[in-house]
C-alpha cells in the first residue's frame, strides 16, 4: 500500500534513530531489524531515545522546524514503543512555551504587517 507523506516522515525519524541506535548507515536500517533490537533491549532503547532527543534539540536549536520535527519523533517512537523520559517531555514542554510559541507569535506578526 502506499505510504502518506506523514508515514514517510514517521519512516525517516525511525531510520534516522535506529542508524544511531544500531550504528549503522540510514538507508541501512529495517524496521524489522529495529523493532526487534527494542522488543529485546525496551529499557536502554528508551535511555538512547532520551539523549538522541536531547542532542537532537541541542544540535540544531536554530532550525525553524525544530519544534515539528520533534513532533515527528515523538509519534515515531510512540508507533514503536519508545517512552521518552519525563525529563526529555518537561524540557520540550518548557521549549514550547518559552521558545516556539513565542517565535510563531512574532512570525505570525510579521506576515500580518506584511499583508496590510
Amino acid at each position: 500500500r502506499n505510504q502518506s507523506p506523514y508515514e514517510r516522515k514517521l519512516l525517516a525519524c525511525l531510520r534516522q534513530f535506529g542508524s544511531e541506535l544500531l550504528n549503522v548507515k540510514v538507508e541501512d536500517v529495517e524496521l524489522e531489524m529495529l523493532v526487534n533490537h527494542i522488543l529485546v533491549n525496551g529499557e536502554s532503547v528508551n535511555e538512547r531515545a532520551n539523549e538522541f532527543i536531547i542532542d537532537y534539540l541541542e544540535k540544531h536549536e536554530e532550525k525553524t522546524s525544530l519544534r515539528q520535527q520533534i513532533a515527528l519523533f515523538k509519534a515515531a517512537f510512540r508507533q514503536i514503543g519508545i517512552e521518552l523520559g519525563q525529563h526529555v517531555l518537561n524540557a520540550i514542554n518548557q521549549l514550547e512555551s518559552l521558545v516556539w510559541q513565542p517565535k510563531k507569535l512574532v512570525r505570525q506578526n510579521e506576515l500580518r504587517k506584511q499583508k496590510k
